[in-house]
């Protein structure tokens, strides 16, 4: 399955998040959504909230590696209220929390896995600054949600471990999370 959505295309200016997914060797989202290896399945939702319909197996697919970390970074970003207008080519920010835009004043929103995949002080500070205020954002019964969601996500072995890894495990736990609280209304 190839995701077709980048973080800067992943937003629209109408306000709709727009998740593609084209399907390879009948692996689709959803089996009666795509019938074809070409089906694109096109996902539309307000700012903020999240697509409830995605299997379980994107999530795992997101935890392996094999969906790319500007699609999750785009994922967080949207459902934290950034919308990506392209015709300005500049990131809205109306629907964004307060304290994420104090927190990040560029109006951009942040990286939370570290797509550049370089360790240094000066860019990995801010990556675990958002990736850090990302899980104090949760209510506690949600911080480890992951593991109660994807019961065959056993997590990642030490000599496996690295800290894009451990981000993107975090983002995904934010990510259902997200979902399980819009499911139940628990979100504004």
């Amino acid at each position: 399955m190839a995701i077709c959505a980048g973080a800067r295309a992943a937003t629209t200016r109408s306000a709709t998040f727009r998740l593609q997914a084209a399907t390879e060797a009948g692996n689709a989202f959803r089996s009666d959504e795509a019938r074809w290896p070409t089906d694109t399945i096109i996902y539309e939702v307000p700012p903020g909230r999240l697509p409830t319909t995605l299997p379980d197996g994107f999530w795992y697919r997101c935890l392996s590696g094999d969906v790319d970390n500007r699609i999750i970074n785009g994922l967080v970003a949207y459902s934290l209220g950034y919308i990506y207008n392209g015709d300005k080519e500049v990131w809205e920010t109306d629907f964004v929390p307060k304290e994420w835009i104090e927190a990040f004043p560029d109006g951009e929103p942040p990286d939370f896995i570290g797509i550049s995949k370089e360790y240094s002080a000066a860019n990995d500070t801010p990556v675990k600054k958002a990736i850090q205020m990302l899980q104090r954002s949760l209510p506690t019964e949600y911080r480890q949600f992951l593991q109660r969601r994807l019961t065959q996500f056993k997590g990642y072995q030490i000599g496996e471990l690295t800290p894009e890894k451990t981000r993107r495990a975090q983002c995904i736990n934010f990510l259902l999370a997200r979902i399980d609280m819009q499911e139940k209304g628990l979100l504004p």
